[in-house]
């Protein structure tokens, strides 16, 4: 479906344009193209990257209102993202987001991987240890990187990039009150303690989520939705000599979610909780000449809880979402320059991943695995107008998966304003512990046999999911009209996407899934779900970025993604999946991204020294999970803000409407977003 405005949306923003703008002297915010490190780890103009990329910077995140990253992500073209609703949200690219936690799009802050074993080898969003209002800028990649930064850069990268400690001085003080019980609290202080540059932030949020969600037996009743989060983030840098110096950070994210349905036994109304502390060290010694050594050790811990009784066919079961996992890494990298034409980076990480789940595994044993890999990219100038990249990287674990990801770019610039991009890769995604190893099964309190197996791993052994991408990228900055537009045209093919899905439980399967034989009369529902290499998924499109600023004060911003979807399931590549469900998954995939959607953001100075947003979002018909759908979307957001000064101290007020023109089944139709607003005071002294 088209993502067109309708006529009652252009009315809007018409009117919205009527509005006597002021001018003001600002810096110029669409006119040049930022320099950005995040493809090939150089730094790079934008318009000389191996992959395409958007910047969301400090003051588009403060106009944007958002209270979340993954809220952010709907304005960066081909990213899809949900509500917080008794889940984490979901953020895809390109869709494919038939996973809780999303594994296929690395997540980074400061460089450092968010992803968890705990967390089905994805990102748990209400457990990102970063407060918007330390965040620099956000650099998107918009298309595979696994040749930088491994297998779950296998859609995309979203590095999020903080303020340096020595530009955040003094105290910062944010408090949002508002509709639905939206109560957030930021405190922030910056100093200095001998030579080190400090940053220490505490922040904590809640509302009471999303309303109105619908079942067959129940009707529409209001679910346990609430959410209540804290932060704490310190970061700092010690400079040793002029040539080192050592960065640090200690953090920690806590969340808990409401979970549970009214009348219902097998989920009850309950607190969720969850948390991920960090610890981060890193030493950057500058050699000169554009070179430059960096290592870093990070270890992430990552804990969640959920537990509670079920009473079933006569037996008592403790149902239990609980667990512990963890993530260490060193990583060294070499930024070099052997010539004048020619730039490089190499490097090599060890990584060590250890899980300890009753749910994934059915014991609270702990399962591991340790990876490690090297990866370089190399840039040549042979003319001012041309400019290549190559890249590889080779990564291995110890559970028998070993993989190489190259990738070819070439880049032309037509004119000094216009330049073509060419970039041809292959990439993989290993799957996590869970996927390849995971065995769930529920017991009956006091009794050590087994009842249900509700998921097997496939033992006959998965392979890597493989992507390759080949893109046509054009950027043209428009420096005469302050303008620029970025677009892309990718075709993306993986012919062994994982599929979950059921298998049957009976004495066919027994030597492929080694079952027991004793148990299977233990079994009665006689299935369980496992993951396959079952699907050959094609996507090709379009994709674009807009940014215009027509006139001191004007800012606009649109983006706009084509998107299809093609995919056949094999059911004999790996285990004979039942017939029914190939249809099911087939349209899932071919859906869990809407062929069009849409996003206009109008930013606007207005008299007295006022600022509006107003944003216009809209997609098409699409899946998040195989069982359920979403119609299409279209929701206005706007906000209204008062920059002001008190002496020395600045501040803001402001006051942000989201879904101010209807209610959206955003996640499912099932489970609406209606309009939320709230009311926001920030002091900065």
């Amino acid at each position: 479906m088209s993502a067109r405005p309708s006529l009652t949306s252009m009315a809007c923003v018409a009117m919205a344009l009527a509005a006597t703008s002021a001018a003001a002297d600002e810096e110029l915010y669409f006119a040049s193209l930022p320099i950005v490190a995040s493809v090939t780890r150089l730094q790079q103009p934008l318009a000389e990257t191996p992959g395409s990329m958007t910047v969301l910077d400090r003051e588009l995140i403060r106009q944007s209102g958002a209270r979340s990253v993954s809220e952010l992500m709907r304005l960066v073209p081909g990213f899809f993202a949900t509500p917080a609703n008794q889940d984490a949200p979901r953020v895809a690219y390109h869709g494919l987001s038939d996973e809780s936690y999303s594994p296929r799009v690395q997540v980074l802050i400061d460089g450092v991987s968010q992803y968890s074993p705990l967390f089905h080898g994805g990102v748990n969003w209400n457990l990102l240890p970063v407060a918007l209002e330390d965040i620099e800028r956000i650099e998107v990649m918009r298309g595979s990187n696994s040749t930088a930064y491994g297998a779950n850069a296998f859609m995309g990268v979203i590095n999020i990039i903080t303020t340096d400690p020595a530009l955040a001085q003094g105290w910062m003080v944010k408090v949002d009150h508002g509709y639905k019980s939206v109560r957030d609290y930021t405190v922030r202080w910056g100093g200095r303690i001998g030579d080190a540059n400090l940053r220490l932030t505490v922040q904590e949020i809640s509302d009471s989520g999303l309303r109105h969600m619908y079942t067959g037996s129940d009707g529409w009743f209001d679910p346990n939705d609430s959410r209540h989060a804290k932060v704490y983030d310190l970061r700092g840098n010690l400079p040793l000599t002029t040539q080192d110096e050592i960065q640090f950070a200690l953090s920690q994210a806590y969340d808990i979610s409401g979970r549970g349905r009214p009348n219902d036994f097998a989920d009850i109304f309950r607190d969720a909780a969850a948390s991920s502390t960090a610890l981060t060290l890193g030493w950057r010694r500058n050699l000169g000449d554009g070179e430059e050594l960096r290592l870093r050790f990070s270890h992430v811990e990552d804990w969640a809880s959920d537990q509670f009784p079920v009473l079933y066919g006569g037996y008592k079961f403790i149902l239990s979402d609980s667990g512990r996992g963890s993530r260490t890494e060193l990583e060294l990298q070499h930024n070099l320059k052997p010539a004048a034409t020619v730039r490089a980076v190499w490097g090599a990480s060890l990584r060590n991943e250890q899980v300890s789940s009753e749910k994934q595994f059915f014991t609270d044993g702990l399962h591991s695995r340790f990876s490690a890999r090297v990866f370089g990219n190399l840039e040549w100038r042979p003319s001012p107008s041309l400019l290549f990249n190559a890249g590889a990287n080779l990564e291995s674990n110890n559970r028998g998966h070993t993989v190489f990801d190259p990738r070819l770019g070439a880049s032309w610039h037509v004119t000094r304003d216009q330049t073509l991009r060419l970039v041809a890769s292959q990439n993989h995604r290993v799957p996590g512990l869970y996927e390849s190893q995971g065995d769930a099964r529920y017991a009956p309190v006091g009794i050590p046999t087994f009842y249900d197996r509700t998921f097997l791993a496939y033992r006959g052994g998965l392979t890597a999911e493989r992507l390759d991408t080949v893109e046509v990228g054009y950027l043209w900055d428009i420096k005469d009209y302050r303008a620029s537009l970025d677009l892309r045209a990718f075709n993306e093919h993986m012919p062994n996407k994982l599929e979950f899905s059921s298998m049957p439980l009976d004495r066919s399967t027994r030597d492929i899934f080694q079952t027991d034989t004793s148990a299977l009369s233990k079994l009665p529902f006689g299935w369980a779900d496992s993951y396959f290499n079952a699907e050959n998924v094609r996507s090709r499109g379009v994709e674009y970025q807009l940014k215009w600023q027509p006139a001191e004060g004007t800012r606009l911003l649109y983006n706009h993604s084509y998107i299809r979807i093609d995919v056949v399931v094999d059911p004999n590549r790996n285990y004979t999946i039942p017939s029914q469900d190939i249809p099911t998954l087939a349209s899932f995939i071919q859906h869990s991204a809407p062929r069009h959607a849409g996003y206009l953001m109008w930013m606007q100075q207005l008299p007295y020294d006022l600022e509006s947003t107003l944003s216009y979002y809209k997609t098409g018909y699409m899946k998040w999970t195989r069982n359920s759908y979403i119609d299409p979307i279209e929701r206005i957001d706007w906000r209204l803000a008062w920059p002001f000064k008190i002496g020395a101290s600045r501040g803001e007020l402001s006051y942000v409407v989201q879904a101010a023109n209807r209610t959206n089944g955003e996640f499912r139709s099932t489970r609406l977003f209606g309009q939320r607003n709230w009311l926001s005071l920030r002091l900065d002294y």
